[in-house]
């Protein structure tokens, strides 16, 4: 009798002891699917950055560049005070004060 209960008690061992194998294997093979997947997002937000980099950059240079546009035109309007009627009309029809105002507002607020 005392081996049928001494083999109990190590079928009961056994059984456990594969529970606790299974649960090991599905532990690592969860850490191994959040490692790849922490790679994935890493190797997504560095693709990413690259354009977002170059999109600021050039924003930078464009704001100089339209500083200087916006700079000429006033240099224009102030030299200039009897406008033809055709560029004050096409001033009129594309807001031109406004655009100057609001482009490097534009530019600033996405940079």
């Amino acid at each position: 009798m005392q081996d049928i209960s001494e083999q109990q008690a190590a079928l009961r061992e056994r059984k456990r002891a594969e529970q606790e194998l299974q649960n090991a294997q599905l532990q690592m093979v969860q850490s191994e699917k959040m490692s790849a997947l922490g790679n994935l997002v890493a190797g997504v937000a560095h693709e990413m950055n690259n354009p977002l980099g170059f999109i600021a950059a050039s924003l930078k240079q464009a704001k100089l560049t339209f500083s200087d546009i916006i700079e000429h035109l006033k240099l224009y309007q102030s030299s200039l005070p009897n406008a033809s009627d055709e560029i004050k009309d096409h001033a009129e029809e594309i807001d031109l004060d406004y655009s100057l105002e609001d482009l490097p507002k534009i530019i600033d607020s996405n940079l």
